[in-house]
């Protein structure tokens, strides 16, 4: 079936989003996980409001109550293609958000901001938002599974690159667009895809992805207004997959196609990952680690010699700050976040600061601390598992060790839709009045059965842009 020359693995998916996908409604269960999605990605929103960037980019946009779509946590509203910039951004901005081991980004932070703020322009159900992020979903899987690892190695943006494309599917199955149209957003889409890992631990890396949201929004309305592009941008020669990735890459192409047709694809097979940890999902085992051997060496962290931290190889791709600087440094920083955990006890919003990183204690206590990686522990990635481990060397002679395989949250041990309704508790807290919290939530945990999401995304918007960036501008003093 691969040698078919006249086969289009673009036009096959833009079949299958067109037709087979929007006619089969997803499992109960792959509805269910959605439903974790969108809490968790808004969770992650109104968290990220604490951050200064999103506020200095709002500045650059037109925003008022009056307008469509609503931007969660800043008290106000956008355009539907401004919303998912924003939203997407702040979804992001704190590296808390889902991510995914076949594709090796995080799917959530770019579906979710632009079918949301398109769906609440369009007073549409959350059952048809549910079902487009599933089929988005599975574009992201298609197109990371075969280039992820390539681009990674490229120093581009996965999350982005391959978001844009699974964004601009979810979005085509939303609004009902026709098989052309959907291979021609691709195309369209295909061609704003960017994203550098030399901005890791800046603003850029969440704008990247808020950018990616906001691309596909413009892809879809662009494709339905007649404009051309490729509809073989996915597979042709100087395509996406042949510039972003490998060129050798496209001969896999169709064999993932015709899994995803033969109905392959499984979000309750492969699930996305929820964090419990605010940073780079490579130190979550060796944060757990560091935190189960926190209680030998609290009351005599000066008598610790060295640190050895320990990750699969690909760990080092993205883990860019030996020696942060900030918080978002930080989230990036193996030494950093098993420093930051072992004096403090617990890896949360709070230890992910500017102020905190700055501290004296934690920039000493992070250069003790040496990140290596194995062939070890990359074996065990290799089976979809985020592997870590921490050794305590204390100046007496004292070696303690702790292995971690598969932090929680991750497929060996994954969370339920009440370790998330927790997750949003804290990360509303701030953005949201208790009240409004609690409004929020209800209507979110019933998201499938809502007949239009309108409402709930006005819910979100919370206190005011005034009172909101007044906060998050003098936690950065």
């Amino acid at each position: 079936m691969n040698e078919q020359p006249d086969r289009s693995a673009t036009q096959d998916i833009a079949g299958w989003i067109a037709g087979h996908a929007k006619r089969n409604s997803p499992s109960a269960r792959a509805r269910e996980l959605a439903t974790m999605s969108v809490i968790d990605t808004i969770a992650c929103a109104l968290a990220g409001t604490c951050e200064p960037g999103p506020w200095a980019l709002m500045s650059t946009r037109t925003t008022g109550k009056g307008l469509p779509s609503s931007l969660w946590g800043m008290g106000t509203a956008a355009g539907p293609r401004d919303a998912a910039l924003l939203n997407g951004m702040l979804a992001h901005m704190l590296d808390y958000d889902d991510g995914d081991m076949v594709s090796r980004g995080h799917p959530s932070c770019i579906i979710m901001p632009a079918l949301l703020a398109v769906a609440e322009a369009r007073n549409l159900p959350g059952t048809k938002v549910l079902d487009a992020f599933v089929s988005g979903f599975y574009v992201i899987q298609l197109i990371g599974r075969i280039s992820g690892r390539a681009m990674a190695r490229r120093g581009l943006l996965v999350t982005a690159m391959n978001g844009v494309m699974g964004a601009t599917a979810a979005l085509c199955q939303l609004l009902d667009v026709t098989a052309d149209q959907t291979a021609t957003a691709l195309g369209i889409a295909a061609t704003t895809a960017a994203g550098l890992r030399a901005n890791f631990g800046t603003d850029m890396k969440p704008y990247n992805v808020g950018r990616a949201s906001a691309s596909a929004i413009e892809a879809v309305e662009m494709a339905v207004a007649g404009v051309t592009a490729s509809r073989e941008i996915i597979e042709a020669k100087d395509g996406f997959i042949w510039v972003n990735g490998e060129p050798d890459l496209t001969k896999l192409i169709l064999s993932e196609v015709d899994r995803l047709l033969a109905g392959q694809y499984s979000i309750e097979v492969e699930p996305a990952n929820f964090k419990l940890y605010p940073c780079c999902h490579s130190t979550h085992a060796c944060i757990a680690a560091a935190l189960r051997l926190r209680p030998q060496v609290i009351e005599h962290l000066d008598s610790i010699q060295e640190i050895v931290a320990e990750a699969q190889h690909t760990a080092a791709i993205y883990l860019t700050h030996p020696r942060p600087r900030n918080g978002l440094e930080g989230k990036f920083s193996m030494e950093g976040s098993v420093a930051i955990a072992l004096i403090d006890g617990r890896a949360g919003i709070e230890q992910f600061t500017d102020q905190a990183f700055q501290r004296a204690d934690v920039q000493a206590l992070l250069r003790k601390v040496r990140f290596v990686t194995s062939d070890r522990l990359e074996a065990i990635h290799a089976q979809n598992k985020m592997p870590g481990s921490v050794t305590i060397v204390t100046k007496d002679g004292r070696r303690l060790h702790e292995e971690v395989e598969d932090p929680r949250g991750c497929r060996s041990d994954p969370v339920d839709l009440g370790d998330i309704v927790s997750k949003f508790r804290d990360c509303s807290k701030g953005a949201l009045s208790l009240a409004e919290t609690d409004r929020a939530l209800k209507s979110l945990c019933a998201f499938q059965e809502l007949p239009d999401i309108g409402g709930l995304m006005r819910e979100l918007r919370g206190m005011s842009d005034e009172r909101r960036k007044y906060n998050a501008l003098s936690a950065a003093e």
